[in-house]
């Protein structure tokens, strides 16, 4: 075989081992086509499913959360609409902007400057849910546990600095239900309104979940993109003191059965 002949067949074989390395590569996670948030002057709302405070089912957008976002932009004299999508692409949407919100956002030390927070929404504590008879009360047991948590939330990275190394991440509340039930993990950790929702939601022809340990807790916010005007952000703000103000705050609070003493703190 003469040196161009065996030239041409190493180039052939080196193509086609990249070509089958590159097909099997996992897929990239898909890109929003389309999806744009608003401007720096007007608002956009994304946000996840988290049952009770903000869902969509087939009748639309629900919830505590939804209901004030609705009643904010009615004092401004503004129609809104929410957008859904899993939670990590929703705070990189964010963070990215122009003109994101979304909500219930977590407010840590880790996001204070990432974020522009724009009124509370409620705070609550972390708890761990399991099957009946599971070991989800003795902190040491649940480090050595495959815990289940939502990706990108925070959290996992409230379990992270408590020393926790089995973490295996989903998208949403209704995987966390579906992946205790089904043995994928040993338990599930996140904000007590959400898994109380979720449940509710999700498990009504399964075994009741039961909670367990709670472990710190968090104050939950409306938030933005940093880059939202100074004049875009008061007017959100503004309306939400209005609706502290006359009441109508609290009277969601009772509909929704938001606990008064879970105002941020």
């Amino acid at each position: 075989m003469s040196k161009l002949h065996a030239s041409l067949i190493l180039s052939i074989a080196l193509t086609a081992l990249g070509q089958a390395a590159r097909a099997a590569d996992p897929p990239a996670e898909p890109v929003a086509a389309g999806i744009q948030c608003g401007s720096t002057t007007q608002l956009s709302w994304i946000t996840s499913q988290f049952p009770p405070l903000i869902w969509k089912n087939a009748q639309g957008p629900q919830g505590y959360a939804y209901v004030l976002i609705e009643k904010m932009a009615e004092r401004m004299g503004r129609r809104v609409e929410v957008e859904f999508y899993p939670w990590a692409r929703v705070l990189r949407m964010v963070e990215d902007g122009p003109g994101c919100a979304t909500v219930p956002l977590a407010r840590t030390p880790e996001r204070e400057k990432r974020y522009r927070w724009l009124a509370p929404l409620v705070y609550t504590p972390y708890v761990f849910y399991g099957k009946p008879g599971a070991p989800i009360e003795d902190l040491e047991t649940l480090r050595k546990s495959r815990i289940g948590v939502i990706r990108a939330s925070a959290s996992k990275a409230l379990l992270l600095k408590q020393g926790f190394t089995q973490l295996i991440e989903t998208k949403d509340h209704s995987d966390l239900v579906r992946m205790v039930h089904n043995g994928s993990i040993d338990a599930m950790f996140a904000f007590e309104e959400a898994m109380a929702g979720a449940i509710d939601a999700y498990d009504y022809k399964m075994e009741p979940l039961r909670a367990g340990l709670r472990l710190g807790g968090a104050n939950f916010y409306f938030a933005a993109s940093l880059d939202l005007s100074d004049e875009e952000a008061s007017q959100w703000q503004q309306a939400w003191r209005e609706l502290y103000r006359d009441g109508t705050l609290a009277q969601l609070q009772r509909q929704y059965k938001i606990k008064p003493d879970r105002m941020p703190r």
